[in-house]
């Protein structure tokens, strides 16, 4: 599988060579991610949209989407130019909203590491919506830090004509401004965790059905206990957060990462009864990188940031180890170099046919 081999390269720079190693790391990630093929849960969903788009058809997405698809097909690109586009996009705004934090090597080398290990694979799937995260990201350091609320809003209203649930971003103003008290925090996470594993999906489902709403053909009802990994990861994110909440003196810029993660965490408890949930927050998840570094990395001493690396490598191999085993989305990487005229696609890992790879995932 191609991504032990890359995790291990992002762990051994990230560990030992990590303000040399960032930008050629980044290079490599975006390019395994813009040639990809039907690499990614969604990849077939987005292929289908741009076929329809192509032939004139109404797709149910942002038109965006359909706009960039048309355009493109005009000039004889395929539907991996798309993918590529979007992968570019995506990093380009990601790399520009580090740099508006700081121009540091070592602060690139970590959070691009973490950006690897936390944003990179949900991005492959959540194509659309990780570009418009990517789009606030860099507004919130350009222009909402600086208290230009005007130019945050107007980045926020573009992200959205990419991702309509941008909006939700709009919430970053709050969490740049307000100091909640800890104690405020602890309650509403002991809440969040009673309903998630309880009946908030039910209480979810009544209140829908009283107004009506209706989202995508979602039925708003309790689902099943999330995969292993993602209750790993949530008790993971919920101890860390109480950890550093009770023991870190916060200032105000470190509030508004703290609320960013607390909102985080509370979708993903609520997530356990209704997972569609956690869709909400998904692109929140593109400034636990900068949390990591700004509150936890930068308090360590030079000998506990190894140990802090070696702690994390299990993690690293737990991620992929559930890729490798969820299913080919992710295990069978193929690549496409032909961005022009026909695709033409080169298995790289793994043994299945090509053409079986055109198989949405609700089948396989």
């Amino acid at each position: 599988m191609i991504w032990f081999f890359v995790s291990f390269f992002a762990w051994v720079g990230v560990t030992f060579f990590r303000k040399h190693y960032a930008i050629p790391f980044l290079i490599i990630i975006v390019a395994l991610s813009a040639f990809r093929y039907y690499v990614g849960s969604d990849v077939d969903d987005y292929v289908n949209l741009f076929n329809n788009a192509v032939l004139g058809r109404s797709v149910p997405v942002e038109s965006s989407y359909s706009l960039m698809s048309v355009a493109l097909n005009e000039m004889g690109f395929n539907f991996q130019a798309l993918m590529a586009l979007y992968a570019f996009l995506t990093y380009m705004f990601i790399y520009m909203g580090l740099k508006e934090i700081s121009r540091d090597k070592e602060f690139l080398g970590v959070v691009i590491f973490f950006i690897y290990l936390i944003f990179y694979f949900p991005s492959m799937s959540i194509v659309r919506q990780a570009l418009a995260a990517a789009i606030t990201f860099w507004g919130v350091y350009r222009f909402l830090h600086s208290e230009n609320y005007l130019k945050f809003l107007i980045v926020v209203a573009t992200a959205s004509f990419i991702h309509v649930s941008s909006i939700f971003y709009v919430l970053c103003i709050p969490f740049y401004i307000y100091k909640p008290k800890k104690v405020y925090y602890l309650l509403s996470i002991g809440v969040a965790a009673l309903l998630g594993f309880t009946f908030f999906g039910s209480i979810l489902g009544s209140i829908v059905d009283i107004i009506g709403f209706d989202f995508k053909g979602y039925k708003f009802q309790s689902t099943p206990l999330p995969a292993p990994v993602f209750l790993i990861n949530t008790a993971i994110l919920g101890l860390g957060f109480i950890y550093i909440l009770m023991r870190t003196k916060l200032n105000h810029k470190d509030y508004f990462l703290i609320n960013i993660v607390f909102f985080i965490l509370i979708i993903r408890l609520l997530a356990l009864d209704f997972q569609a949930m956690n869709r909400v927050s998904a692109g929140f998840s593109i400034f636990i990188p900068v949390f990591i570094y700004q509150l936890v990395f930068v308090r360590l001493t030079k000998k506990s940031r190894i140990y802090f690396f070696i702690m994390l490598a299990p993690l690293l191999i737990m991620s992929d180890l559930f890729r490798a085993t969820k299913d080919y989305s992710y295990y069978q990487y193929t690549i496409n170099a032909c961005i022009y005229n026909s695709p033409c696609p080169v298995s790289i890992v793994g043994s299945l046919p090509l053409e079986d790879l055109l198989t949405p995932e609700v089948l396989r």
